[in-house]
């Protein structure tokens, strides 16, 4: 062991061993770590040597960290507090948060001036590296400090994603993402979603965009402010229910897809209703059996998630086979509804961050490792404008990715996004 510290948040450092070490730590010795539930328990014992004040001071010094460091795990406030360890000589530093800890003195105290005390410490299961940054890319660049433009959809001339590749993501295990969005607009609810490919450079399946004008018996109508150009207007009846939009899909469409379930987005040109009483549904049919989703309240916002589905729940012995997807609706009334596209991503990798209110002009939403506030434009003070609900973002060592992004604004609103991750080991 080269070094063992204590780090208060990215600042201070008490150092236990190593050649940083002052007085009165002498030496440190470090047990082989235990277990306490699913965290790991480590014993330090510390001797000390100097005068009773200086060591009484050492042991405050100690116990405030321990403090701050259960603060910070039961509440998430103040700074957090990270086990520090050099293992070998030419080794980066890795840190593993603290989240509980006690010390214990000798039975004769301090008094002598000499002491070798005991700290037990509670922390994570993983150890991270320094922050890295990653260089995101999409068809339309990469990002060179500048952050990498993304439009609020995904056709043949504009993409809502940025793709990292998996040469750039160290460690072995996932880890943890900083993602800072710029927008000039104002921002309101926003979604992510990561979609992983596969460790041969196999593209991920997910982020599937399905185009209104690309539905059965469809003709779009033409808007440039729209994904591919074009979006499609129904007016219906729907009693009991009717088909909004049906997408026929080959068993080579189908290979795009993930397994399970998938959280649809629906980006409308003009904003439907208000409807009070109306639903909607997906019913899939394939080889001459129907399975249908959950039911949800049709909204007002211009993007909606819809029904969570799964397309492969009813097919016969598990085999990819053509199916027709269909969006339905229910209700009592006549509605109207202007669609332009729906965007379907992996249920379990979706976070959505839901806007207090929304955000005027421009800024920078930013989600670091979990935690989300925004900046607005020109400094001033940090806005908890957002409430982040799923999962923090992770990347997957040695896989290629692609974090998707949609959000309440217009299908032409851009964002600017950069990303940072946090590289992380089981062991080091």
């Amino acid at each position: 062991m080269e070094m063992l510290a204590l780090r208060q948040g990215d600042g201070a450092v008490m150092w236990l061993h190593g050649a940083e070490a002052q007085p009165p730590v002498r030496a440190t010795l470090r047990a082989a770590p235990g277990w306490a539930g699913e965290e790991r328990e480590e014993r330090l014992g510390i001797i000390l040597e100097g005068m009773p004040e200086q060591l009484r001071a050492w042991v405050a010094e100690v116990e405030r960290l321990l403090l701050l460091a259960a603060r910070w795990a039961r509440e998430g406030a103040g700074q957090p507090v990270n086990l520090c360890i050099v293992p070998y000589a030419g080794s980066e530093e890795y840190r593993s948060l603290i989240t509980a800890g006690q010390i214990s003195l000798p039975p004769g105290g301090l008094a002598s001036g000499r002491a070798q005390v005991e700290v037990r410490l509670r922390r994570v299961d993983v150890w991270e590296s320094s922050e890295e940054v990653l260089a995101a890319a999409n068809p339309g660049g990469v990002d060179g400090g500048e952050g990498l433009l993304l439009m609020n959809h995904c056709d043949g001339q504009h993409c809502n994603y940025a793709a990292v590749t998996g040469g750039q993501v160290r460690g072995s295990l996932p880890g943890l993402v900083r993602l800072n969005a710029a927008y000039t607009n104002g921002l309101g609810d926003l979604t992510t979603a990561l979609v992983t490919g596969g460790e041969d450079g196999a593209p991920g399946r997910g982020g599937v965009v399905l185009e209104a004008e690309a539905a059965e018996g469809e003709t779009g109508i033409v808007a440039p402010e729209a994904s591919g150009g074009q979006y499609v207007r129904r007016v219906v009846s729907p009693f009991p229910a009717s088909a909004l939009l049906t997408w026929h899909l080959s068993s080579d469409d189908l290979l795009a897809w993930e397994p399970g379930e998938m959280i649809p987005f629906a980006r409308f040109l003009a904003a439907p209703g208000p409807y009070a009483d109306a639903v909607v549904f997906w019913q899939v049919t394939s080889q001459g059996v129907t399975w249908e989703s959950a039911r949800l309240p049709l909204g007002s916002a211009l993007l909606q998630e819809l029904p969570a589905v799964d397309l492969f729940a009813g097919l016969r012995g598990g085999r990819f086979a053509p199916l027709a997807l269909a969006l339905m609706l229910k209700g009592p009334g006549i509605y109207e509804a202007s669609i332009d596209f729906v965007q379907f991503f992996p249920a379990g990798r979706v976070r959505r961050y839901l806007a207090r209110g929304g955000l005027q002009g421009g800024g920078v939403l930013e989600d670091d490792c979990g935690a989300v506030a925004a900046t607005p434009e020109g400094g001033g003070a940090r806005l908890a404008s957002h409430c982040a609900v799923g999962q923090p973002l992770a990347l997957e060592p040695g896989r290629d990715q692609r974090l998707y992004v949609l959000h309440a604004g217009g299908s032409l609103d851009e964002l600017r996004v950069r990303l940072w991750y946090r590289p992380r080991w089981r062991e080091v």
